[in-house]
């Protein structure tokens, strides 16, 4: 298994499980937030027993980020491949903005892929990079 480039021994880690069983990983107990690197291997044999045949994804924990992605993508019988991008976590319900393009997708298509070109900028958080946002 990939760890985040990084010391293994410093940090922490986003262990998730996905499976399409279970759309909502939180709400099943598939997501581990702050695991030390040294623990994924652990954290991860207890999410597998949970969704048998779900994929893991492990990634480094970002502490001072402004919101969560979505981003996700699946080959379609019939159009090929397509990808899905918007604004995360509990935004995906709440905002209910996230779009499906037809793959590849370059910056014009992603920077439209909605009627905002990144999430609100909130009062509490830094501000959105939203060049940064428009998957250059």
């Amino acid at each position: 298994m990939a760890l985040p480039r990084r010391d293994p021994n410093s940090g922490a880690c986003v262990v998730k499980l996905c499976s399409d069983e279970y759309p909502h990983k939180t709400e099943h107990g598939l997501v581990k937030l702050n695991v030390p690197a040294t623990q994924v291997g652990e954290v991860a044999a207890v999410l597998r027993a949970r969704a048998v045949g779900g994929v893991l994804i492990v990634e480094e924990m970002i502490e001072d980020g402004v919101a969560e992605w979505i981003v996700g993508c699946r080959h379609d019988a019939t159009f090929g491949p397509i990808t899905v991008i918007g604004a995360g976590g509990i935004f995906v319900e709440l905002i209910n903005e996230a779009k499906a393009r037809l793959a590849p997708v370059d910056a014009a298509i992603a920077s439209r892929r909605s009627g905002r070109s990144a999430p609100p900028n909130f009062s509490w958080a830094h501000a959105v990079d939203r060049r940064a946002t428009s998957m250059r």
